[in-house]
């Protein structure tokens, strides 16, 4: 396991702990108040611990970049305790087993990358669309059956990843889908894939 005198290093700017056998992250991570990168990827985690209410100027205030995929996360508090990172640009937590994404999602406003590939999900919740920065959004690989209307307030996505799923809905629909505002290509039968005609 991690020893608790990381938190010493409070000078840290990245820190990548990926494909190893941690099984848990000791609370005083919260203390590296200059981290910006951390991947503790392919490990063992079962989750991400709490914050430190004692400490002023914690993770919270530089993180940038959480890599998180590839371990045995749940949803459970993961996302409450996620979302005291609001500065966060990219956060990848593919190939878990969480089985939910809840609304608190949407506090985390300054996201630009999202990946939740490879997880048990079913559904997304409205609140994805208040990540108003978002230029990547990976989804494959989960259970879904329809994809919230409010993904299109995303205005600045580049990237979008649906692939292998179980989708039901047409994702070119303008009711449901405003592409023609935000993408007016996507709308052109000459440049959509020949899958969404």
């Amino acid at each position: 396991e991690l020893p608790v005198e990381i938190g010493d290093f409070t000078m840290l700017a990245q820190l990548d702990l990926h494909s190893n056998n941690l099984s848990r992250l000791p609370r005083e991570i919260w203390r590296l108040s200059n981290l910006v990168l951390l991947n503790v990827s392919s490990n063992l985690l079962e989750k991400f611990p709490e914050p430190d209410r004692k400490i002023t100027r914690d993770l919270s205030t530089s993180l940038m970049e959480l890599l998180l995929a590839d371990n045995r996360l749940s949803s459970g508090d993961l996302f409450s305790t996620l979302s005291h990172l609001r500065i966060l640009r990219t956060l990848n937590i593919a190939y878990n087993d969480l089985e939910d994404v809840p609304s608190s999602i949407g506090l985390l406003n300054q996201l630009e990358s999202l990946n939740v590939s490879g997880n048990l999900l079913t559904s997304l919740p409205d609140e994805i669309g208040m990540l108003k920065k978002l230029t990547r959004f990976y989804a494959n690989s989960n259970k879904l059956l329809s994809v919230s209307a409010e993904l299109s307030q995303c205005r600045m996505l580049q990237v979008v990843d649906l692939a292998d799923n179980n989708l039901k809905s047409s994702l070119n629909t303008q009711y449901d889908w405003n592409w023609c505002v935000s993408r007016p290509y996507l709308c052109s039968p000459l440049t959509r894939p020949q899958e969404l005609q």
